[in-house]
């Protein structure tokens, strides 16, 4: 392992339970023309944003914090627009934001590219992630759609469903612990 990979590995061992360690882990790095660790960064700072290190949610968010995974997620989407963890991190940034339509863009994208169009641009992510993000994609879009079309919203909740029945995990921790016996009916 190099370096950078290390450097990755152990944020991911760090970030459920410090944000900010795990964030100056990437920071150390020369990240500022790396799409990968720009996003991880971005999804760091949306972390610190809402949640506590505890895990519980911050009441209200942390808006500094959210404007800082804005500006990093930014720079990696300019970087690699296509990339599934880009798209991911901007979506819930922008409906964060109360940016529905360019939020609905980044889940939509996610879902047109699937997983042969992820696969080839998605910062190496395993089939299971590429998988959980193209479903959970539809779940968002559920959410967004629910206000202004009923109708479309209630087809993405009933992709989704599908997806999970077929044993497609989640990557929203507070769905697979909450939600996701509902939806199934357990």
């Amino acid at each position: 392992m190099n370096k950078r990979e290390l450097a990755i590995s152990e944020y991911r061992k760090k970030y459920s339970t410090n944000y900010k360690v795990a964030r100056d882990i990437l920071k150390k790095l020369n990240y500022k023309d790396d799409h990968e660790l720009l996003a991880l960064i971005a999804q760091s700072y949306l972390a610190d944003a809402r949640f506590n290190n505890d895990g519980t949610n911050k009441e209200p968010y942390d808006r500094r914090m959210l404007r800082y995974a804005e500006r990093y997620v930014m720079r990696a989407f300019n970087l690699c627009p296509t990339c599934s963890n880009v798209l991911w991190t901007l979506g819930q940034i922008r409906a964060d934001y109360r940016q529905n339509i360019a939020a609905i863009y980044c889940y939509e994208d996610i879902i047109e590219q699937g997983v042969r169009g992820i696969s080839k641009d998605s910062c190496k992510n395993k089939k299971g992630i590429i998988l959980s993000q193209i479903n959970d994609s539809k779940f968002q879009l559920y959410r967004l759609h629910i206000k202004k079309d009923p109708a479309l919203s209630k087809r993405y909740l009933k992709m989704y469903k599908n997806g999970l029945k077929k044993g497609i995990s989640t990557l929203y921790k507070p769905l697979s612990k909450y939600l996701v016996p509902k939806l199934l009916g357990r």
